[in-house]
């Protein structure tokens, strides 16, 4: 009878450990959204991501039409190429990379601020948890001071990059496919 009490009080242990787990994954992002301050810059940081995200389907059409532009006429031989057309939509395009330039330079600045502020909040948690602990709790050699030290400058960094960065990278790889796959459904009909 001991024996069956005990396995079922070890098949609980491993199901509350496998239900905390399961809590905790998804609360991750909704736990780490205090620790991005200043609040006032995430909307600012998405939509700036979209923006560029945006900026190189349309790139494609205007790439679409110089090449179009400068294609020769195999029925008409003698037509010239229209450089007015090709200078008019090579300045367009290089418009179009200077803006690319300055949305990716705002959203990685407005991201990697966010992301330091996350990095350094998570940090001073941890610090702080740290030292409320027992002595004794320090005597455990998987708490030794390196361990630690080596904890507080990797953990607060890799959540910073599975956070903020992420979030970056895949607002603007999203809004850039779907605008592509808007611009590609309007060219076809």
């Amino acid at each position: 009878m001991t024996r069956l009490q005990d396995q079922q009080d070890k098949d609980d242990e491993e199901f509350q450990l496998w239900a905390k787990k399961k809590r905790d994954k998804k609360g991750y992002f909704c736990r780490l959204l205090p620790y991005n301050k200043p609040y006032a810059i995430i909307p600012f940081g998405l939509v700036i991501s979209g923006l560029a995200g945006c900026v190189f389907p349309v790139f494609g059409i205007f790439w679409a039409k110089i090449l179009f532009v400068m294609q020769p006429d195999v029925l008409n031989p003698d037509k010239r190429v229209d450089m007015d057309e090709v200078w008019k939509y090579a300045f367009i395009m290089l418009g179009l990379g200077f803006i690319a330039m300055i949305l990716t330079f705002l959203n990685r600045s407005i991201f990697g601020i966010l992301g330091e502020s996350m990095t350094k909040g998570m940090r001073f948690k941890l610090y702080s948890s740290l030292l409320w602990k027992h002595v004794g709790w320090y005597d455990n050699k998987e708490h030794a001071p390196g361990q630690l030290t080596s904890a507080i400058a990797t953990e607060a960094q890799t959540l910073n990059g599975a956070s903020t960065e992420a979030v970056a990278v895949t607002l603007e790889s999203s809004l850039g496919l779907i605008v592509a796959v808007v611009i590609a459904f309007t060219f076809y009909w």
